[in-house]
């Protein structure tokens, strides 16, 4: 099951930066100069973020969380501003889909999930490094706690490829 889900984010990998290469709209957007960045996110747990833009606006964000006892993935489109006076910097919004599999002493099983997104965006001038802090508040439905909604927050760091 775990090679399934690390399939489907590798090839939503691809699709999103291949819908980024096929944008026609300019190499820098309003709110933000860059268009692809791929890195750390530090929160609850570490994990790897990749962010492209699909319009001036526009991103999508996927990060995947691994644990021993768990995988979980996150698709977030995200909708970036930029703030007048500080150039590289933008306030995002936006939400998105998890995706958990877990394995606890109750069982296994997989659950769904709504996820929100608000946070800054920054894209240091001169080096090809992209910063952002978030919070994403979350609800789902799991099969034994039932309805929860919860959040995190985190620090994410990449690398910028274009």
């Amino acid at each position: 099951m775990k090679k399934t889900i690390l399939s489907i984010m590798a090839f939503m990998a691809i699709g999103a930066s291949a819908m980024a290469q096929a944008n026609t709209g300019s190499e820098t957007s309003d709110a933000s100069s860059y268009k692809t960045a791929l890195g750390g996110r530090f929160g609850y747990a570490l994990a790897p973020s990749l962010k492209t833009f699909i319009s001036d606006k526009g991103a999508f964000e996927a990060i995947a969380f691994f644990r021993p006892d768990w995988l979980q993935t996150n698709v977030l489109y995200q909708v970036h501003n930029k703030i007048n006076g500080v150039e590289g910097l933008a306030w995002y919004y936006g939400g998105g889909a998890a995706i958990f599999i877990y394995k606890s002493a109750f069982g296994s099983g997989s659950d769904f999930a709504a996820v929100g997104n608000i946070g800054l965006d920054y894209k240091f001038k001169d080096i090809p490094l992209n910063v952002s802090l978030d919070y994403q508040p979350y609800f789902s439905f799991n099969s034994f706690y039932g309805f929860v909604g919860d959040s995190w927050g985190g620090l994410a760091v990449r690398y910028v490829i274009k």
